[in-house]
């Protein structure tokens, strides 16, 4: 049977705002196929179809339409439309775009009129002086396509959006791009400059079209060689004596130009030591020391260092430009230094001492557990904080041994035990060591305890013979571990080795058949289990 479509909108009146049910029931032998559309394009994003319903929810302006149901079947097919929307809304403007903002002479400009309103509003443009669009103008929808923009696109426009509601008007302006150029900084870096700096010169200018830049020099020397220029800047490599002087900054488009005088000069200085920089502040025997003589003054001064050791100059001090880079630092390092800054027009001396900070034993170790308490299955951090000079190197040790469970990761300070076991209960022992020595300090890390359980007992070979070696092994968990008893009515035969969870049985005899106990006891409790041995 061809299929038959019926379409229900609940509620039958659609107010902005609510929710809309739209459901498509179609009947047909076999049951047809269910479709459904919206024919105004994509649907909402608060649109929701869960099989043959859409649901709307807060419906808006934008599910307005046409909503197409169509159910098929290998009999035919029938399509319902219908056409849902709220009452209607008067038309409103909520913004002209322009794209670019900042546009200019020769570009396009595109102008949207943006509008609110249902029915769908219809919009047009009126050019307020002429009245009739420019000829490199188009309306398309509701824009205006400018190409190439030029002078006669600049007036006064009016936006108008009606519908059967109402409309409305927004006037707008397209605004003579050109602006004279205008010089705002001329921005010189490095600030302070010395000889033989590099020195950048930037002009920086406004206008519309973009100013063209240029530069004229009026130093005594003329235009210098180690002048270069790169876009709006003049680059000046090497700066010397023959680049003091005026210089002129020009911008200038087709409204006219602007101009800017700026001097460049370079005050000579006698040299003077302001600092003195060892690095790192804190230093250890063994380290690599950099001591850095800094020095003001124009020409640059040259720097020189005296060394006053006890063992003159030591052959780990190396000169490199103001510095002097020692390296693994000794005792033969340690003394009195001297730095020299000298130019032209004088020098500067400085004296300064050299020596390493006082090594502290590690101390204050705190050990943090986190979280408490410890439960099995869940991953434990074990963090150690310690405090001396140099900072220490922080190291564990389990179980005060060397060997770590594989569930276990040391992470800097800290330890990570993930998926704590009952293996991973015992003592941890942090380890803080710097020059100075070694401290150490114990933590007990557990999870709670559990009592004994025998779990099962193997017996090797699993058939037995005369005359053999015969091994019980009784398999138990439990915390702490528990101690194992086994005992064969009530005692223990002469041929019969105990050992720690077993036993070993050696040339097996008839008096070893029978039943035999395992007893496995902790601090909780004692479990007992019963097995028999026989020999064939």
């Amino acid at each position: 049977m061809k299929p038959i479509v019926q379409i229900h909108v609940n509620p039958t009146t659609t107010q902005y705002g609510s929710t809309v049910n739209i459901t498509c029931d179609a009947t047909g032998i076999p049951t047809p196929n269910i479709d459904l559309l919206f024919k105004n394009g994509t649907l909402p994003t608060n649109t929701k179809v869960n099989g043959h319903i859409i649901t709307i929810r807060n419906f808006t302006i934008s599910n307005n339409g046409y909503y197409q149901c169509t159910a098929k079947n290998i009999a035919g097919t029938d399509t319902k439309t219908i056409n849902i929307h709220g009452p209607g809304v008067k038309s409103k403007i909520v913004k002209i775009d322009i794209i670019p903002p900042d546009y200019q002479i020769g570009d396009n400009v595109n102008i949207t009129c943006i509008a609110t309103g249902y029915p769908k509003p219809e919009i047009h443009f009126l050019v307020m002086t002429t009245h009739v669009l420019p000829l490199n103008e188009n309306v398309i929808g509701n824009a205006i396509v400018i190409n190439k923009f030029t002078l006669d696109n600049v007036k006064r426009y009016k936006c108008m959006a009606s519908n059967t509601f109402g409309r409305d008007e927004r006037q707008f302006q397209l605004h003579d791009p050109r602006v004279k150029p205008s010089i705002v900084k001329v921005m010189i870096q490095p600030q302070i400059y010395q000889f033989g700096d590099t020195v950048n010169v930037t002009c920086i200018a406004t206008g519309n079209p973009k100013p063209n830049v240029y530069y004229m020099v009026m130093t005594r020397f003329g235009t210098p060689p180690n002048d270069k220029r790169q876009g709006s800047s003049i680059i000046i490599s090497n700066f010397t004596s023959v680049n003091i002087g005026a210089y002129i900054c020009s911008a200038s488009n087709s409204l006219g130009s602007d101009q800017k005088t700026f001097q460049l000069q370079s005050l000579q200085s006698k040299p003077s030591i302001v600092m003195i920089s060892i690095q790192p502040m804190l230093f250890y025997f063994g380290d690599t020391v950099n001591v850095t003589c800094k020095a003001t003054g124009n020409p640059r001064p040259n720097i020189t260092y005296m060394v006053m050791t006890s063992f003159g100059t030591p052959s780990n001090d190396k000169v490199n430009g103001n510095s002097i880079i020692i390296s693994n630092f000794t005792s033969e390092n340690i003394g009195m230094y001297g730095c020299a800054a000298s130019n032209t027009l004088g020098s500067d001396r400085r004296t300064f001492k050299v020596q390493p900070s006082q090594a502290k034993l590690p101390s204050n170790i705190s050990i943090e557990i986190n979280p408490t308490p410890v439960t099995y299955g869940s991953t434990i951090n074990i963090t150690c904080h310690a405090s001396g000079e140099p900072d220490p190197n922080i190291d564990f040790q389990f179980k005060i041994k060397s060997n770590i469970p594989k569930n276990i990761i040391s992470q800097g300070h800290t330890v990570i035990i993930a998926n704590f076991s009952v293996a991973n209960n015992g003592d941890y022992r942090c380890m803080a060591s710097n020059l100075a020595g070694n401290a150490s300090k114990l933590a007990r890390v557990e999870g709670p305890k559990i009592p004994p359980t025998i779990i099962e007992v193997l017996i090797s070979p699993k058939t037995v013979h005369y005359n053999t070696t015969v091994t019980a092994q009784c398999i138990t968990i439990g915390y702490p571990k528990p101690s194992i008893q086994l005992a064969f009515k009530g005692s223990v035969p002469a041929n019969t080795v105990v050992g720690q969870d077993g036993i070993t049985i050696h040339n097996f005899a008839r008096s070893n058949n029978g039943v035999y106990r395992c007893e496995a006891t902790n601090v909780l409790g004692t479990t007992t289990k019963i097995f028999e041995i026989h020999g064939s």
